[in-house]
């Protein structure tokens, strides 16, 4: 991420018609054009920062109420695990359950232009509706829900802030309800952990993260825990259990372990206080697979992806394999990786290339976690950043810096990608993530 301009140009468990008091007022204007096509989803099992996007609907603004014609989304998602909103630890939003039991899917984009843009989504067709945009401070670029679905927060990354705001189920809305230090420089990443009772944020510049307690209405209280991990801290997550804890450090080509008290929410280095990685690889996120047996993360700076075994009983994460996520003979030292996502089936990785503007497909072995490379997807948009896949694993959401949400259908049987539709977004999309409310 070097200066934020600069980083944010070159990844993994939801909002209608309220004031938002201490944080601006909301604009219903400035709906965004569509371009025609199809789309697919986000949601990822237990991956954070992993999201659904889908195309855009230039009618609907100021309407008060999504509609998103015949999506439908299983049981009630939530945010938080390895890769965007999505299963239960860390970072970004994880949808939930298949096509019926709840109501239509919202979307929430993050961006460079102090909003988080709300969308109704088509789940069929891929179709975004833009409904209203929030304001959420300074430069939003991750946001992070609660198991609940009640809480949304939003980092402000130059000014190291975390905003946080109440969720209304009934439309998606969002009231503000405070902003907090993030306890060092350039808040890069916010999460929340499997049992919702704490936020977690990673600094980038500051080379550390932060442990945010919730209150029963969703206020963030004072900090319970800081501390420095590695240079540039890109991601911080806990596993599938709640028992550890994992800090991706770019600038130290480092992942630090450690294990976490989910009562108290505090850290302590674990037997093996951090992993390694290549030289100049550049850690950045890492996604963990629905059988917590194996984990995977996107290396920023040399265009990779590892896959690694994972220990639930000690919380030991160890590397197995290294792959360049893109094609045979590219390389280029301007390219970057930036967001990894595994597929609810486990039998598929994802990663966003930036640069080469692909989405990079890799087949999993079940048995050992290895993988194998399959091809890349043009993104349908210059910097893809942030991506995530519904719950069912059919449909993927691609947001691209150069202003679109691309909505992709995914064969799941292959992994196979084909583009359905384009949505052109607020200024320069940072995340995108689904929110399925229950009825």
């Amino acid at each position: 991420m070097k200066a934020i301009a600069d980083c944010r140009s070159a990844l993994l468990s939801s909002f209608m018609g309220l004031i938002f008091c201490a944080c601006g007022s909301s604009s219903t204007s400035g709906q965004p054009s569509v371009t025609p096509g199809g789309a697919t989803g986000f949601s990822g099992a237990g991956n954070a920062g992993q999201t659904n996007g889908g195309a855009a609907n230039a009618g609907a603004a100021g309407s008060g109420q999504p509609v998103a014609g015949a999506a439908g989304g299983g049981g009630a998602s939530a945010v938080g695990g390895a890769a965007g909103m999505g299963g239960s630890s860390g970072a970004g939003m994880a949808g939930a359950g298949g096509t019926s039991g709840g109501r239509a899917p919202i979307v929430y984009v993050g961006s460079t232009n102090g909003q988080i843009s709300i969308y109704g989504l088509d789940s069929a067709s891929g179709k975004l509706t833009f409904v209203k945009s929030v304001a959420a401070g300074n430069y939003p670029s991750f946001l992070a829900l609660d198991p609940s679905l009640a809480h949304l927060y939003a980092v402000n990354e130059p000014d190291a802030k975390v905003a946080a705001f109440s969720v209304n189920k009934q439309t998606g809305d969002l009231t503000f309800l405070n902003r907090v230090d993030a306890g060092g420089a350039t808040t890069a990443y916010v999460g929340v952990d499997r049992g919702g009772k704490f936020v977690l944020v990673a600094n980038y510049d500051g080379g550390n993260v932060r442990i945010l307690p919730i209150a029963a209405d969703g206020h963030l209280g004072d900090p319970t825990n800081t501390t420095a991990t590695g240079k540039l801290a890109h991601m911080f997550l806990t596993d599938a259990a709640n028992h550890f804890a994992f800090v991706m450090n770019k600038g130290s080509d480092t992942i630090s372990q450690f294990v976490f008290d989910p009562a108290q929410g505090t850290l302590k280095p674990n037997t093996l206080a951090s992993v390694a990685t290549a030289p100049g690889a550049g850690p950045r996120h890492l996604a963990f697979h629905p059988n917590g047996k194996f984990a995977f993360s996107i290396n920023e700076n040399d265009e990779t992806v590892t896959a690694f075994s994972y220990n639930a009983a000690v919380g030991q994460l160890t590397p197995m394999q290294t792959l360049s996520a893109l094609p045979k003979g590219v390389s280029n030292p301007a390219y970057t990786g930036a967001e990894v996502v595994v597929a609810p089936s486990g039998n598929f990785v994802y990663g966003s290339n930036r640069g080469h503007d692909s989405i990079v497909t890799f087949a999993v072995d079940p048995g050992t976690g290895k993988l194998t490379f399959i091809t890349t997807t043009p993104s349908g948009g210059n910097v893809p950043r942030s991506f995530t896949l519904s719950a069912d694993g059919k449909l993927m959401l691609v947001a691209n810096e150069s202003g679109t949400v691309v909505s992709f259908s995914v064969d799941v049987t292959s992994g196979a990608l084909k583009f359905l539709t384009s949505a052109t977004v607020p200024q320069k999309p940072q995340f995108v993530g689904i929110v399925v409310f229950p009825n």
